[in-house]
């Protein structure tokens, strides 16, 4: 079957399923991942152009730009078990981290529509910049970032009380939005200069703006600037690394973390691309809080990772250099 200019896509958090908008024939494809093949193809409203699915993976919301609804697919059955009135040309949707609710933004409309998911009813609309279109939510839940391409502009709500807490100027035409898994930054990325603005989300101020290709569109964040416990084997001891302090940061910054019995540790500053900058620690520590300062002296400004190993476990947290 050939697909009629697939606009969105998401994937099942077991990695078995992903759905794809077709905005032409105003279908969702859902397709095996194992095998590559679609394996459903389920009719939805006019113009669907985004796709969301709960964190229990068991419905997918899309956002169907022209007849102003977002449709709720079931994913065991793949048919659509409602349809939900929103604004004015919903365009995104993002679902929160507890799968409560979902954030939609309607283009025309000026407005984000909160729909909550336990009764598929829209119990806030929240007014925004102009002309909203991406949308993004914080790994607690706590905001929703919403990009607002007519002003360039990204609306930071507040989603216990639905409210926008403030206005953040990025580039022209701001587009997709994405927050790095630890909460720490927000990209965004302007289509009409070709750039990224980097968000501290702490501040709500870019911190660095990033130029890229021609015309960006929407963009995804690498899992691994997530703070992160892996374990290879056995329980996950407990350990603990710290946010680096203060991030971003110009001549250096602090890196703490904690370790519950005397081990060999090692902690390795990575840039963007993989490669070792620093060796931070490398040696036998004895249980206890441990803290580490780091130099940037000669380095280019950019996002570092910084990766803390103790007996076949990991975790790693981002920091942002600027000069």
């Amino acid at each position: 079957m050939a697909w009629l200019s697939p606009r969105g896509v998401a994937i099942t958090p077991d990695g078995a399923l992903a759905y794809v908008a077709n905005r032409f024939d105003n279908t969702v494809s859902a397709v095996e991942i194992a095998g590559n093949m679609v394996t459903a193809t389920v009719n939805v409203g006019a113009y669907p152009r985004a796709v969301a699915i709960t964190p229990d993976g068991a419905f997918a919301y899309i956002a169907n730009y022209d007849d102003d609804t977002a449709s709720v697919i079931e994913t065991s059955s793949n048919t659509v078990a409602t349809t939900v009135d929103v604004g004015d040309e919903p365009c995104c949707l993002a679902i929160t981290p507890d799968g409560a609710f979902a954030y939609v933004p309607n283009r025309s409309g000026n407005t984000v529509s909160v729909i909550e998911l336990a009764g598929n009813t829209v119990t806030a609309t929240v007014n925004v910049g102009d002309e909203p279109y991406g949308v993004a939510i914080t790994p607690d839940g706590a905001f929703a970032y919403v990009t607002n391409r007519g002003d360039d502009t990204v609306s930071v709500i507040e989603t216990a009380g639905n409210t926008v807490t403030t206005t953040i100027n990025v580039g022209d035409n701001p587009r997709g939005v994405a927050i790095t898994p630890d909460g720490v930054l927000a990209y965004v990325v302007n289509h009409d200069d070709d750039t990224v603005s980097i968000v501290e989300t702490a501040g709500n101020t870019v911190t660095m703006t990033v130029n890229v290709g021609d015309g960006p569109e929407r963009l995804t964040i690498n899992p691994s600037t997530n703070t992160s416990t892996e374990p290879v084997g056995g329980e996950v001891p407990s350990i603990t690394l710290q946010h680096a302090y203060p991030n971003p940061f110009s001549l250096g910054t602090h890196i703490e973390f904690i370790i519950p019995n005397k081990s060999y540790v090692t902690l390795t500053v990575f840039n963007t691309l993989g490669r070792k900058v620093a060796a931070l620690v490398s040696e036998d520590r004895n249980a206890g809080t441990h803290r580490m300062y780091w130099s940037v002296a000669g380095l280019p400004s950019g996002i570092y990772y910084f990766r803390l190993t103790i007996d076949g476990y990991s975790e790693t947290k981002a920091g942002l250099l600027i000069r």
